[in-house]
């Protein structure tokens, strides 16, 4: 327990996650970087070689002389690793929706199969027996999954014409099925989380987002207060992209007032 992060009991405690995903990740990020360089150059208060004093955010903030600054890029680096994870765990979600798939062709094609053996006697009885559904399992295995679906479609083959007959089987069905075997196959053995484990990546990136935000704010709060009259100061800090939001928005807005005007 020890050892755990620093920031995992206040991302514990934080009832539900604010973080909206105002910018893309690698800009919040990227200006966290630089707020932590600014609180680098300006959380102490410093005084020059001819004695002239240039305040620093400890004025308005203690701890931007102390830890804050280790904080934010302690977060970022917290950020950027959960975030891998909920990739890592968007991928198994996907391979959990192939794995789904690959039953319900097993399960329609054998449906068929067995159909064709009730009504004409098509299907022998060895092939019969290999449709047997004793033979699945909804824990098994990628691999297991993969051969149980090239079982079933190898034995449709040479049935196709009788299967496209019944109105109720895809067709498609037979030459989806090598296709969902090979992506099957092509699955690491241990690439298998539950959704449940994505919701949690997700949960815990945006926790964590939701105390980086914070910090970044505190650090802007501060730097209005202690530089309001040096505006050159403030630039450094201040978000270039929702500047740069706030500018489109102003020219759409003007855009459309202009044709609104045109129209009347």
């Amino acid at each position: 327990m020890t050892n755990r992060p620093w920031w995992t009991a206040e991302a514990a405690a934080i009832p539900q996650p604010t973080f909206q995903g105002r910018a893309p990740l690698h800009v919040i990020l990227d200006e966290a970087i630089e707020v932590v360089a600014f609180v680098t150059r300006y959380g102490r208060t410093e005084t020059d070689s001819h004695g002239k004093q240039r305040a620093g955010l400890e004025l308005a903030d203690a701890a931007m002389r102390e830890t804050l600054g280790e904080e934010i890029r302690s977060l970022v680096d917290a950020v950027q690793a959960t975030h891998r994870e909920f990739q890592q765990t968007r991928a198994s979600a996907h391979n959990s929706q192939l794995r789904a798939r690959a039953r319900a062709l097993v399960t329609g094609i054998r449906r068929a199969m067995l159909w064709l053996s009730d009504r004409d006697g098509v299907v022998t009885a060895a092939e019969r027996a290999a449709l047997s559904p004793a033979s699945d399992s909804k824990g098994a295995s990628h691999d297991h999954l993969a051969m149980r679906l090239a079982t079933v479609a190898d034995l449709a083959a040479p049935h196709r014409e009788a299967l496209r007959m019944l109105a109720s089987f895809e067709e498609s069905m037979l030459d989806e099925a090598p296709i969902a075997v090979e992506a099957l196959r092509r699955i690491p053995a241990r690439s298998r989380a539950p959704s449940e484990a994505r919701k949690e990546a997700r949960d815990l990136r945006d926790r964590l987002l939701t105390i980086l935000e914070t910090r970044v704010r505190r650090v802007r709060a501060a730097a209005r207060f202690v530089f309001q009259d040096r505006p050159e100061i403030l630039d450094e800090v201040r978000s270039r992209y929702a500047r740069r939001a706030r500018v489109r928005v102003k020219k759409s807005k003007a855009l459309v007032g202009a044709t609104e005007e045109e129209g009347t």
